[in-house]
């Protein structure tokens, strides 16, 4: 099965490692600035900072970098509908929201409590990001990232699927591996099915969302190439 894991993956690495060099820019800045100060000067300049403002300005470019990276992902994908532009920013603006409230939003929050603790108790930079390293994991973003564009994808799917005839067959893509969950699995197994059946069976037509690396795509005049080779694995592993 074609994997569409690959690309998603290059993308939350990019965006998970440039949360990391911003983080890390700007708590060795604040301890530079404060830490000459007394506690209650450091508190009156903390009281004064808008850190997710701050975070939300030095991640333009890696939210300019994932908006691109997705928009690429939907290009690749085949269908015979057509989303208009302003749907598609309408569904893009979304996502764009849910990273600045699952991603900007708490890791500024954990940075300004991280620099008050870490500076009142003398801590260098390093300790204070090894800190956050624990809280805010590398990992954990990338995951946030990955389901981000899977509710993203999702909404897509259902604006395209909606334009088409319910005999419409679509095909279940990506990875079909040992960390492949039990209900893609059956969704591979079940494609390629038509719109109208998948719906009856699965309820809608989305992927597991949580870090999943599959989606549901409309089926083409080159079905090999999406993963209808399944159907001769099926065969071997009997």
């Amino acid at each position: 099965m074609p994997d569409i894991s690959y690309e998603l993956e290059a993308i939350a690495t990019q965006f998970a490692e440039k949360v990391e060099v911003a983080r890390d820019e700007v708590i060795t800045t604040f301890h530079a600035v404060l830490e000459d100060m007394s506690p209650e000067e450091r508190m009156v300049s903390m009281g004064e900072v808008n850190m997710s403002a701050i975070m939300t300005s030095k991640l333009a470019k890696a939210i300019s970098l994932y908006e691109e990276g997705i928009r690429r992902t939907l290009e690749a994908t085949f269908t015979t509908a057509v989303l208009p532009e302003q749907s598609l920013n309408v569904l893009l603006n979304q996502a764009r929201s849910r990273i600045s409230v699952e991603v900007t939003q708490h890791l500024s929050a954990e940075m300004m409590d991280a620099i008050i603790e870490g500076m009142a108790n003398n801590k260098f930079p390093s300790q204070i990001i090894k800190e956050l390293d624990l809280k805010m994991p590398k990992h954990q973003v990338e995951t946030l990232i990955n389901t981000s564009y899977n509710q993203f994808n999702n909404a897509v799917t259902d604006q395209l699927a909606a334009q088409l005839p319910k005999n419409t067959r679509f095909i279940y893509i990506g990875a079909w591996d040992a960390v492949t969950r039990d209900r893609c699995v059956e969704k591979i197994k079940f494609s390629p099915a038509t719109r109208g059946d998948i719906l009856k069976k699965f309820g809608n037509m989305h992927n597991e969302i949580w870090n999943c690396r599959h989606q549901w795509e409309e089926i083409s005049d080159k079905p090999y190439a999406q993963g209808l080779e399944k159907e001769q694995e099926l065969d071997d592993a009997r």
